[in-house]
């Protein structure tokens, strides 16, 4: 994954998908439990709060899992993450 981004670059993984907006952040957050993943994608400098079609960020949806999963300390930690990086859980706080 690490090589994928960098290979991206910050501009290609800021783009967005046509349909539903959503970014590699949001998909890496909504699909998968990793850590490693999301910390590899923020670290390339990506926009930690881009709005989706449906206005979830990143940090909304990580929010939604924890409350599904309150005892994987996984999500926790990507939440910390997130949040030391900016994240915000609404687009209209950001502004």
């Amino acid at each position: 994954m690490r090589y994928l981004a960098k290979a991206a670059g910050r501009e290609g993984l800021e783009q967005m998908e046509k349909f539903t907006a959503n970014t590699v952040l949001h998909l890496v957050c909504e699909l998968l439990t990793d850590l490693s993943m999301v910390d590899t994608v923020v670290s390339m400098g990506v926009d930690v709060n881009p709005v989706r079609n449906d206005d979830k960020l990143p940090l909304a949806i990580i929010n939604e899992k924890m409350e599904l999963d309150p005892d994987n300390d996984v999500l926790f930690d990507i939440k910390e993450l997130l949040e030391r990086k900016g994240a915000k859980t609404d687009w209209r706080k950001t502004l």
